[in-house]
């Protein structure tokens, strides 16, 4: 469903250019950023199912409430969660036992290496550096958009290998980092 939205409401976004259509367009950014957080806190031990229920919703909110009060934060709102949600990754890797079954992080490391490449294209667009307005085929922004669409994928498959309970999903591989 975050997928839909992201792509529904980046393309409305990007067709007008307008403000409002902006907040909607990181609406469906914090929907994916906040959930892969609420996940990741949830599988680190943290809080009860019901209270990171709570607490999705209220980041999302909190995230829309920040950007109408400071209108460009928005993108640095949805880079800090990202970056919440690696380090407490990284965190959750660390901490596995050498015997244990270990998580499955091949996936993961797809999503992050699309993540790159696509951030790679965007940074220079976003700080005009290379952009070429008249080419609507070749621009950085665009390939953002395409590379980021498999991250999508890349999550799925990740989280596939968890129960709904934060545990381990029995005939699941889990091979080390």
């Amino acid at each position: 469903m975050t997928a839909v939205l992201v792509g529904v409401l980046s393309g409305v976004y990007h067709s007008s250019t307008i403000f409002a259509t902006e907040f909607l367009d990181l609406f469906s950014m914090f929907t994916f950023s906040a959930y892969a957080l609420i996940v990741t806190l949830h599988r680190s031990g943290v809080g009860t199912v019901r209270g990171l229920v709570g607490a999705y919703f209220a980041l999302v909110a909190g995230s829309l409430a920040a950007m109408l009060l400071v209108r460009p934060i928005g993108v640095f709102v949805f880079a800090a969660q990202v970056i919440a949600v690696l380090v407490l990754e990284w965190r959750i890797f660390q901490g596995q036992s050498a015997g244990a079954d270990r998580i499955d992080y091949r996936h993961l490391k797809a999503l992050l290496t699309c993540f790159l490449v696509a951030l790679a294209a965007w940074v220079p667009d976003y700080t005009r550096l290379i952009c070429v307005p008249d080419d609507h085929l070749l621009q950085g922004h665009a390939t953002w958009h395409v590379v980021n669409s498999f991250c999508f994928y890349f999550l799925y498959r990740f989280y596939r290998q968890f129960d709904f309970g934060g545990g381990a999903r029995r005939g699941v591989s889990r091979p080390g980092w």
